[in-house]
C-alpha cells in the first residue's frame, strides 16, 4: 500500500463527463407486479477477478447513482446518474438492455423497439451471448436509430440477429414487444444504487460526501466561536480566602485560554480544499481514505492511504513525481 504525507494542495481530479438521460417504460413481470424499464445505461467494459465488485467499484469512481450487472462472469457494467426528483418515481427499476440479453441468449442479437409515449423516438439494444456491449443501450429519434442500426449492421453482418415490433413468416425481424421483456423481470436485470461511504448514494460525483463532511465541520467551528458564553456567577466568601480563591481563578482561566485552542474557519476550508483536491487515481494507485490530526493552531498532518489498481502502478518513479510537501511510507 502507498501512503502520502501532504500538507499542501495537490493537482485537482479531472472533471467528469456527460451521461446521457435514461427513460423509464413501465411494465409488468409474469405475475402481474409493476416495474419500470429504464432504457438508455451507459455500459463499459470490466475485468477481474469478482466482476460483480468490479462493477460496484466502476460505478463509484464514474459517479453514477444507479448500476446494473448480470452477476457471475459477466464483463459489462450498465450506469446511469440520475436526479433524486426523477428516480424518486420509479418502482423497482430494471435494466431494459439487460432483460434483452438474456431474452436473446447466445449469439449477436439486435432490437430496436418505438417508445409506448412517444412515437418519434425509438430504443435500440444490441447483446452479444448474454451481455449488453458497450453503447448498445440508446434512446433515439427515428432517423438516428436507422443510421445506428445500419451502422451495428455494418459492423457484424448477417451474424446480428434482428428482434423487433411485428415479424412475420416473409419478415427476418423476430417480434419482440415491452410485455416479453417484463417477463425477464428478477434480481439479474435490476438495477443497484450506487452506496457510498457510511451507506449512502453520493451526493454527485465520488468524493462530494467528503465536502460535505467537511463543511459541516466548518459550520460546528463557526457556530461555536458565535456562541454567547456567561460568566460563572460569584461565590461569596470571607475577605481573605475571597481574595487568594479570585486569583487562583483568574490565573487557571487565563493558563486554560493558552493552552486551549479551536481551528478557525478559513484554517478548516483551507484544509478541506486540500482534501478535495486529492487525485482519486495516481499513476495506478486508488485513494482510499484520508486521515488529518492538527499540529498547531494553523498547521496539519494528513495522511492519504493508496492502494494499488492496476498493474500500472510502481514503485519505480514515484518518489521522483511527489511534491516536496510530502513524504512517502511504503505499507503493506
Amino acid at each position: 500500500m502507498l501512503r502520502r504525507l501532504f500538507a499542501h494542495r495537490a493537482s485537482a481530479e479531472a472533471a467528469g463527463d456527460r451521461w446521457p438521460t435514461p427513460v423509464s417504460i413501465r411494465a409488468h413481470s409474469a405475475d402481474g407486479a409493476a416495474f419500470d424499464l429504464i432504457l438508455g445505461l451507459q455500459w463499459e467494459a470490466i475485468l477481474g477477478r469478482d466482476l460483480t465488485r468490479e462493477a460496484r467499484r466502476r460505478a463509484q469512481r464514474r459517479g453514477a447513482t444507479h448500476w446494473s450487472h448480470a452477476g457471475g462472469r459477466a464483463e459489462v457494467v450498465g450506469m446511469a446518474r440520475i436526479h433524486v426528483a426523477e428516480r424518486s418515481a420509479w418502482r423497482m427499476p430494471c435494466s431494459a438492455a439487460q432483460a434483452f440479453a438474456r431474452r436473446a441468449g447466445p449469439g449477436l442479437h439486435m432490437v430496436r423497439l418505438t417508445l409506448p409515449d412517444d412515437p418519434a423516438r425509438c430504443w435500440l439494444a444490441v447483446a452479444r451471448d448474454g451481455q449488453v456491449l458497450s453503447g448498445g443501450d440508446e434512446v433515439l429519434s427515428v432517423a438516428e436509430s436507422e443510421s445506428v442500426a445500419r451502422g451495428w449492421w455494418d459492423r457484424f453482418g448477417d451474424n446480428l440477429v434482428l428482434w423487433g415490433e411485428g415479424g412475420s413468416h416473409d419478415d427476418p425481424v423476430k417480434p419482440l414487444g415491452w410485455a416479453s421483456l417484463g417477463e425477464q423481470a428478477g434480481p439479474a436485470i435490476m438495477l443497484q444504487p450506487v452506496r457510498g461511504p457510511f451507506g449512502v448514494a453520493p451526493i454527485q460525483g465520488s468524493w462530494r460526501w467528503l465536502g460535505l463532511a467537511l463543511a459541516a465541520m466548518a459550520s460546528v467551528v463557526l457556530i461555536f466561536h458565535a456562541w454567547p458564553t456567561r460568566a460563572p456567577a460569584p461565590v461569596e466568601q470571607p475577605q481573605e480566602p475571597a481574595l487568594a480563591g479570585s486569583e487562583v481563578w483568574h490565573e487557571a482561566l487565563a493558563q486554560w485560554q493558552r493552552d486551549t485552542s479551536l481551528p478557525t474557519l478559513h484554517t478548516v476550508q483551507e484544509l478541506a480544499a486540500a482534501i478535495l483536491e486529492m487525485p482519486a487515481h495516481w499513476r495506478g494507485w486508488q485513494l482510499q481514505r484520508v486521515a488529518c490530526r492538527r499540529q498547531q493552531v494553523a498547521h496539519w498532518q494528513c495522511n492519504a492511504e493508496y492502494q494499488r489498481e492496476s498493474a500500472e502502478a510502481r514503485q519505480v518513479g514515484v518518489k521522483a513525481a511527489l511534491p516536496e510537501s510530502w513524504r512517502l511510507i511504503w505499507g503493506g
